[in-house]
């Protein structure tokens, strides 16, 4: 965790602590941007490093030499059950099919 976050944000926060103050320019640009700018990559190969050190073990190679990356380590799936039966059919007078519309209520006790 520490190379992986650690390393990562001592780098920014130090670094931003000490240029924010620097007039220095790198190719035009404040010599912070530059800075936060590389902060990027090494964050993502400390990530990295952290993956493959202490998350690898949980993934297991692929059996084949397709390169398709690792697979997680997992048993058979759970059994499925079936659903629930479908509604009734469209037009059956047990619902409204797809389209149609409901009759309308009438009021009790007279016309409309």
């Amino acid at each position: 965790m520490l190379v992986g976050l650690g390393v990562p944000a001592f780098a920014l926060l130090g670094g931003v602590t000490l240029l924010s103050g620097s007039g220095a320019r790198v190719l035009g640009w404040p010599a912070l941007y530059l800075w936060v700018f590389l902060c990027f990559p090494l964050t993502t190969v400390c990530l990295a490093v952290s993956w493959r050190v202490f998350d690898r073990r949980h993934y297991r190679e692929p059996e084949s030499e397709s390169g398709s990356g690792p697979e997680l380590e997992s048993g058979p799936g759970p059994e499925l059950e079936p659903g629930p039966e479908p509604g009734p059919e469209p037009g059956s007078g047990g619902g409204l099919g797809y389209g149609q519309v409901p009759e309308p209520r009438r009021k009790p006790g007279g016309a409309s």
